[in-house]
């Protein structure tokens, strides 16, 4: 069935509505579980809980970007007309290698880091902090080498598995999580944690076994290198953009209120699912484009990105004015009985950073997608040093909602008008295209 809708839809809306019908499963799964963990745990222990959740970006970079680079090379591999398989045995073998090497290494950091940055939260223990941080990090790096079969599908034109298979890890996670809350053990924060990360972590792991086995091609230290001579620029420029983007929970946790934490939390899940929308749209057509470049199609690289910022900007604004309205709604939904009150000023505020996204993300895809990395390792440290120091200067005046100035500030800076000049003169340069 799913093969005979490709044959008359284009690739990328199959899986972009495919990433639509499962983010809508998987946002209403998250929301659900904020009730359901805000009811078993109460608002402190959440707020320990979103701060740790929220450190899962940091995690996902274990892969050192090679789950990006073997997406780029299959791509072109494919665009070629070549088997790939020799590409994701090398991934897969790395990436054993990474697992390896990365877990000793978290457990002699957790012992550092889990009391500095749980140390606002008096309720649980110093080795509770250490023993809930190291945990997550095993868990984010198990899920983030996993999620390179991800990538695998998304170049293979297959991406709307990219998307079921996570929203049925979110409905498994969902139950897992009901079970946790009504659990009596002293352990109800950690149980929880685990109960909302492992299903998507098993999975997508067991997902990557299954293709490296069917790869059928062993281990080459050529294809290896390839590999890497790539991965190590979507890994500098992936780390920097967590410094950008990741950096808030922890900025929150040292200065703002446990309820304030929680209030953020909420507001950027909502905004998470809205951002995901248009994001699915733009991760089903990075292969595409690869492929658009590779051949020298810059006319039909551009047309796609002009219709897709518009219609994402039209629809950031659109579900801006409805939460305007009714964002005390969803919160009575999702914490009832808690004084939890999200201001209109945090909403606008947060819409006028996803409109940003939208613009900034779409000719970032374009230059990732080429393996374009140059221009990001100048900007994005920048904005990475702003995105830090605004958040730590407006963050004491304004509280939330200066940390979302903080992070609005870092991008009209740098990338709001530096992307978009690098990818024009490309494109004007290889085939006279005007701004």
């Amino acid at each position: 069935m799913m093969s005979l809708l490709r044959g008359k839809i284009p690739s990328h809306i199959v899986v972009a509505a495919s990433a639509w019908i499962s983010r809508i499963v998987a946002a209403f799964v998250q929301l659900l579980s904020v009730r359901i963990l805000i009811d078993g745990l109460g608002v402190e222990q959440y707020a320990i809980f979103s701060v740790l959740i929220g450190l899962m970006g940091w995690f996902m970079l274990s892969d050192i970007g090679i789950g990006t680079s073997l997406q780029n090379f299959i791509s072109e591999r494919q665009a070629e007309q070549k088997n790939y398989g020799d590409f994701i045995s090398a991934a897969a073998i790395c990436a054993i290698g990474i697992l390896i090497l990365t877990i000793p290494l978290l457990y002699i950091l957790s012992v550092m880091i889990g009391p500095i940055l749980l140390q606002t939260f008096n309720i649980i223990t110093e080795h509770e902090k250490i023993t809930l941080f190291f945990i997550v990090g095993v868990l984010g790096i198990i899920t983030c080498i996993g999620n390179i079969v991800y990538k695998i599908w998304y170049a293979k034109h297959k991406g709307y598995l990219s998307n079921i298979l996570p929203a049925l890890a979110s409905i498994m996670s969902l139950i897992l999580v009901w079970v946790a809350s009504k659990s009596n053990v002293n352990t109800k924060l950690l149980l929880s944690i685990v109960a909302y990360l492992l299903p998507a972590g098993l999975i997508s792991v067991i997902s990557f076994a299954y293709e490296y086995m069917r790869a059928k091609s062993g281990f080459d230290v050529h294809i290896t290198k390839k590999i890497f001579s790539r991965a190590y620029r979507f890994w500098f420029f992936s780390v920097m953009a967590s410094v950008v983007l990741q950096i808030d929970y922890i900025i929150i946790s040292q200065y703002l209120r446990p309820d304030d934490i929680v209030i953020y939390n909420i507001t950027t899940k909502i905004y998470s699912f809205i951002a995901f929308i248009y994001g699915a749209v733009l991760l089903a057509l990075w292969p595409k484009f690869t492929e658009m470049i590779y051949q020298s199609n810059w006319v039909g690289v551009i047309g796609y990105l002009r219709r897709n910022i518009l219609l994402g900007i039209i629809f950031i604004i659109l579900s801006t004015l409805i939460l305007s309205n009714f964002i005390q709604v969803l919160v009575k939904l999702l914490a009832p009985g808690q004084e939890i009150f999200i201001s209109t000023s945090l909403v606008v505020l947060m819409g006028l950073y996803h409109i940003i996204r939208v613009w900034t993300d779409s000719f970032s895809m374009v230059l990732q997608s080429m393996s374009l990395m140059r221009p990001f390792w100048i900007l994005v440290p920048v904005q990475a040093l702003f995105s830090v120091v605004f958040q730590i200067i407006f963050v004491s005046i304004y509280g939330l909602n200066g940390i979302v100035v903080g992070l609005i500030l870092s991008y009209v800076l740098t990338v709001v008008w530096a992307l978009p000049q690098v990818v024009f003169k490309l494109a004007k340069k290889r085939e006279g295209i005007t701004e």
